[in-house]
């Protein structure tokens, strides 16, 4: 009674176990995908902590002061006039 029994139930494992490779397949892709998510969002979160150190604050631009000349072109693409106030300032 015991053979029969082993043997109905390893028939029953040979199906389930013809799906395993697949199964666990899909199971470490998902398994290093999230690991991959995790670690994209803790470089992206270091990156964004670095720019937000490292980048000028809002009053700096504020208070920049931008005089540039105004350039008139003709239709051939040739310099007509420039137009500027007490500077004549290009911003290289």
């Amino acid at each position: 009674m015991n053979k029969f029994i082993k043997t109905r139930h390893s028939h029953f494992l040979q199906k389930f176990n013809a799906h395993a490779p697949l199964k666990q397949f899909f199971l470490s892709c998902i398994f290093f995908g999230t690991i991959g998510l995790f670690l994209l969002f803790v470089f992206f979160t270091i990156y964004i902590g670095y720019l937000s150190v490292t980048l000028p604050g809002g009053d700096d631009l504020s208070k920049l002061s931008l005089s540039e000349s105004t350039l008139i072109y003709d239709k051939n693409n040739k310099l007509l006039y420039a137009i500027h106030g007490e500077e004549n300032r290009e911003i290289v």
